[in-house]
């Protein structure tokens, strides 16, 4: 196989690539624990995305991982929200949750996967379930959640069908009065969970995320089980995009809907007004072109500060009403209360997303600006621009490591969780997709047609000139 070499023309962007590479696999993968947190388990959500990230690296990781996980479901559906396995493989202690996404993350897993490697057989592979001697109490008796040692059922399914599994629990008994899938007690954001801990609140993050998976499952479906049985899941997108489309507020859409039907996201309202998360996927997921640009730049007028990036708009405070959750209880300017590297970096995808179809378009001003936009979010989260002498010794931390997050009040610019985050993975994807622009698709790389045009002050070039018009394999690492 063919390879291509990517070079550009800053060296402190290369270097952090692979040490990326290497703190998701050595903290996040292979240890799974650091200093902020010593912990050693598996966190349902977390892993998944680490592994499918690092397909640029070995995809064999992300198949591994993607069949652990599913082993992980219950026969109801739902999934641990972290789980312990024993040295010699079986599952120990491990938390079912109420936690609303991460059904869906072992979906997202293997479609990823899928468009990434062009591996089928996948689908195919058998694993078995968990099931508890017990009901699992719905909310909000045990609103937060359950810690167990839980039992290995016999019974076995496809891979697909767990997928199928997670994607019918949302949509068959998961489903608000709004048409949007019901937040409980978090979705990505563990932090808002008490949006929906009464059972009724509902997110619109969660209502992108879906769509997305949905419209990446349903060729898989028709694949499998034909036109007939896809008919059904691309009225449910439908259903879905009508229902995203009613939460749109003038510039942004509603980031959720509380459990008393008090709308969270709306301007001037003092409360989480703006979330990246929202912003990022309208564009990512794509149901509607004109709002999607609006709500973008809504977002980065508001989030995006000098040298860091906000999740969401204005903090949290414990006497916020309604009460959004343990957010609330930190301070202003940490964690989930101020920027997360994690959640933020979507925009920088999104970046892209809008700079590739300007360039469609032969807007090459609009173009160049969205590359440049997407460059210069990257570096605000990474630590390139955060540990120069004039600014490490606030930093606090390693050049080479990436962060949970940064803080944005009080201590601001220090990091904070050094060496335990979901960022850096991400990061790396987002420097080949985000800032490169490159994609894998059936295990063959492919560079963007735009790779010689600067993306800010970066510059990126390649040894095959002729990439862009016949994509070469990415050869797998032994």
């Amino acid at each position: 196989m063919q390879t291509v070499e990517v070079k550009t023309n800053h060296s402190e962007f290369d270097q952090l690539l692979n040490w990326l590479k290497y703190q998701t696999l050595a903290e996040r993968i292979w240890a799974r624990r650091g200093f902020y947190q010593t912990s050693g388990a598996f966190g349902f959500r977390d892993q998944l995305q680490d592994t499918v990230n690092m397909i640029w690296v070995d995809p064999a990781l992300a198949r591994k991982q993607i069949l652990l996980h599913a082993s992980h479901q219950f026969l109801e559906g739902d999934v641990y929200h972290w789980f312990f396995t024993l040295t010699d493989g079986r599952t120990a202690f491990s938390c079912r949750s109420h936690a609303s996404d991460n059904p869906l993350w072992l979906v997202w897993g293997v479609v990823e996967y899928i468009k990434n490697t062009g591996d089928y057989s996948i689908l195919n592979e058998m694993t078995s379930y968990v099931w508890s001697e017990f009901p699992f109490a719905d909310l909000p008796k045990n609103k937060a959640g359950l810690g167990h040692h839980f039992h290995r059922s016999t019974r076995q399914d496809s891979i697909y069908k767990h997928c199928l599994k997670s994607i019918d629990l949302v949509l068959e008994k998961r489903m608000g009065a709004h048409g949007l899938p019901l937040i409980r007690t978090g979705d990505w954001n563990d932090g808002l969970d008490e949006i929906g801990s009464e059972g009724k609140g509902e997110s619109v993050w969660l209502g992108f995320f879906l769509y997305y998976i949905l419209e990446r499952m349903v060729s898989i479906i028709e694949r499998k089980e034909g036109a007939s049985r896809r008919k059904h899941y691309v009225k449910k997108m439908e259903e879905l995009k009508n229902a995203i489309e009613l939460t749109w507020r003038g510039d942004r859409y509603l980031r959720a809907i509380h459990d008393d039907g008090t709308e969270i996201g709306v301007k001037d309202s003092g409360i989480w007004e703006t979330d990246a998360l929202t912003a990022a996927w309208a564009v990512i997921t794509g149901i509607n072109h004109e709002r999607e640009v609006i709500a973008f730049h809504t977002a980065l007028r508001v989030l995006e500060k000098e040298n860091v990036i906000l999740l969401g708009w204005p903090a949290l405070r414990e006497d916020s009403k309604p009460y959004l959750g343990r957010s609330s209880k930190y301070p202003e300017g940490v964690r989930e209360n101020g920027m997360y590297c994690h959640g933020v970096q979507w925009l920088i995808r999104a970046s892209r997303i809008l700079a590739e179809r300007y360039e469609k378009q032969r807007d090459y001003a609009k173009a160049n600006e969205y590359r440049e936009i997407a460059y210069r979010l990257w570096l605000k989260i990474t630590p390139i621009s955060h540990t120069t002498p004039q600014e490490i010794e606030i930093f606090g931390g390693m050049p080479n490591k990436q962060p949970a997050d940064i803080l944005t009040n009080f201590d601001r610019g220090r990091m904070i969780w050094h060496g335990y985050t979901g960022a850096a993975g991400w990061l790396l994807r987002q420097a080949y997709e985000g800032v490169i622009g490159a994609s894998l698709i059936d295990n063959k790389l492919i560079l963007p047609a735009d790779i010689d045009k600067p993306r800010g002050e970066l510059k990126v070039s390649h040894m095959h000139r002729d990439v862009g018009k016949s994509p070469l394999k990415l050869r797998r690492p032994r």
